[in-house]
């Protein structure tokens, strides 16, 4: 599950959409407390997503995406247990890696495949999550 993540990092860190096409699966879905709707599907995803990177890129309001763990009801977890048998997801900032904004908050199946991704401004709120200082893809 680490490379998964890492290479979902990666995407967002590089802003490189194509990335994106051998994570998800066909039926992918997508959602974002910040936005109304969701995205249903790999497709209508990808689509999306290519042009947010492209408006991101003319902005120069880059994305930076830290790989985390998900301790959401499980603070008290140690970051070794959490990388064996945690919930990885990103911690996302823009413009600037102090400011961070949201947790994504990716959902796999059992062939390593992301199923659905969900993209929290508010619950479960970044803080959450354990940091581990690794961007993909910048370093």
């Amino acid at each position: 599950m680490i490379k998964k993540i890492e290479n979902l990092a990666k995407a967002y860190n590089t802003l490189n959409a194509d990335l994106f096409e051998p994570l998800l699966v066909n039926d992918f879905t997508y959602e974002s407390q910040m936005v109304f709707g969701c995205i249903e599907g790999k497709a209508d995803f990808m689509e999306y997503i290519k042009g947010k990177f492209n408006a991101i890129k003319k902005s120069s309001a880059w994305i930076y995406a830290e790989i985390g763990y998900s301790t959401y009801n499980n603070s008290n977890l140690p970051i070794e247990e959490l990388i064996e048998n945690g919930n990885p997801c990103l911690i996302m900032a823009q413009s600037d890696k102090s400011n961070i904004s949201a947790l994504l908050m990716p959902e796999f199946n059992c062939e390593g495949k992301i199923i659905r991704m969900d993209m929290c401004g508010i619950t479960p709120h970044w803080s959450t999550a354990k940091r581990t200082g690794i961007y993909p893809g910048l370093e």
